[in-house]
């Protein structure tokens, strides 16, 4: 199982890259988002907080020994099981709720996509390709689909992403600016090089 690595800052396009190659080969790919590995069932007072408010932009959010695990088991040829679940709007009493449960395959090739996929160095090591999407911090922001609250982007998300997202370019095989492509656009350009890197047919 060959595994590929889809990072960028919030509102980049990383998911819906990614969904769009699992819906063209969903016999050949599978995917993890990050997001899913929250750590959502410990003490909150454990988790990161900036101003009182959860920092979850912070990796310490993230479940890293979990995702590492669950990617060893589909390397291993067995399927893993997450739970899906959404977050009140509430960040100084966050109530978690699992909606549902999805199964992820063993595939020929594994995405993880999410702001931090580049950020972990055992999790970069495990990577045939990775991307990074860049594209400016003001459209980011306004493709932003969730605020947690009207501070919450100037408070965390923006010093977050300057200090754990940006910097992690640098680790990306390919740096796809994103700026002014459509969707896809970005899904042919993606599509491209992983059938030059000879992980696509």
């Amino acid at each position: 199982m060959k595994i590929i690595g889809i990072a960028g800052g919030s509102g980049s396009g990383k998911t819906t890259l990614a969904r769009h190659l699992v819906d063209k080969y969903p016999d050949t790919i599978d995917m993890i988002s990050l997001d899913k590995y929250k750590k959502v069932s410990e003490n909150t007072a454990n988790l990161p907080k900036v101003k009182g408010i959860i920092d979850w932009d912070h990796p310490d959010t993230n479940d890293w020994d979990k995702l590492l695990s669950d990617i060893e088991t589909l390397q291993g040829g067995t399927p893993v099981t997450i739970e899906i679940w959404t977050l009140g709007d509430d960040p100084q009493n966050p109530q978690y709720k699992i909606v549902k449960s999805r199964t992820i395959y063993p595939r020929g090739i594994l995405i993880i996509e999410g702001y931090l996929a580049l950020w972990h160095k055992d999790l970069r090591k495990l990577y045939s390709r990775s991307y990074f999407l860049q594209i400016d911090q003001e459209a980011r922001l306004q493709r932003r689909d969730r605020v947690v609250e009207a501070g919450y982007d100037k408070e965390i998300h923006i010093p977050m992403h300057n200090e754990y997202v940006e910097p992690t370019k640098k680790f990306a095989d390919v740096l796809l600016d994103v700026s002014s492509l459509s969707e896809d656009e970005v899904f042919e350009k993606a599509v491209q090089d992983l059938k030059k890197s000879h992980l696509l047919k």
